[in-house]
């Protein structure tokens, strides 16, 4: 099951992505084992489907009907398991942005898989704050103008003069 968790992991960064992942591909095999491999004709290639052609044939056929429950379950287990780094941000981030800063945080927290729960606080205003097993960290514009609020309506007095 490493192997299976690993390929799947490697490049899934956010604990939503993992959860999507893993539901896509229990269809995904559950309709390959037990409808004999027929695909419907019309079906596009979806992100969701190039990702599993990105798995790979020897991935796909470590799955039988005997097996694909109990392998699927137990990655879901495994994803409950999950301690994730809770970004708090200001903007949405694309797609292939939280791919590069999931890479990014994996190397320099030296965690090989740690999972990100990206949620968006306009009220931050620029930055970010992080939340990782329990301990909060506020980086935010927001925090700054309030640790320097006297400093900044100070400022903002001699203008008003």
């Amino acid at each position: 099951m490493n192997q299976l968790w690993d390929q799947i992991i490697t490049n899934t960064y956010t604990l939503k992505s993992l959860k999507n992942r893993l539901r896509i591909l229990r269809d995904y095999l559950t309709k390959q084992q037990f409808t004999n491999g027929v695909q419907d004709q019309d079906e596009k290639l979806t992100d969701e489907a190039q990702w599993i052609n990105s798995l790979g044939k020897d991935f796909l056929a470590k799955f039988n009907q005997h097996n694909i429950y109990s392998l699927l379950d137990e990655m879901e287990s495994e994803t409950s398991k999950q301690e994730p780094l809770t970004i708090f941000l200001a903007f949405e981030l694309p797609n292939e942005e939280i791919s590069k800063l999931g890479s990014w945080i994996r190397v320099n927290f030296g965690q090989k898989y740690l999972m990100l729960d990206i949620k968006y606080d306009p009220s931050l205003i620029g930055g970010c704050a992080l939340t990782w097993k329990g301990i909060y960290h506020d980086y935010s514009v927001k925090k700054k103008i309030e640790d320097n609020k006297q400093q900044v309506l100070e400022s903002f007095k001699t203008y008003l003069r």
